[in-house]
């Protein structure tokens, strides 16, 4: 099937080494700055900062990072 060979190309693809950028333009990368296992950027802020930290400076780390990630660039 045509779609089973394109997959194939495509993992062969994955498979080799990258010299140049892998995508063609920034608009099609995907950064997060969290976890897929249902843990948030926030609750690992939460977890390895100071405890006398305000919730609201546990905000302001959590948009920082998120900050940077929506705002970078290739």
């Amino acid at each position: 099937m045509l779609v089973d060979k394109s997959l194939r190309q495509l993992i062969l693809r994955l498979e080799q080494p990258q010299s140049g950028p892998a995508f063609t333009c920034s608009q099609r990368r995907i950064n997060y700055a969290s976890a897929h296992d249902n843990e948030t950027l926030f609750d690992i802020i939460s977890v390895k900062t100071l405890m006398n930290l305000s919730i609201d400076e546990r905000c302001r780390k959590n948009n920082l990072s998120t900050s940077m990630i929506a705002l970078s660039q290739v």
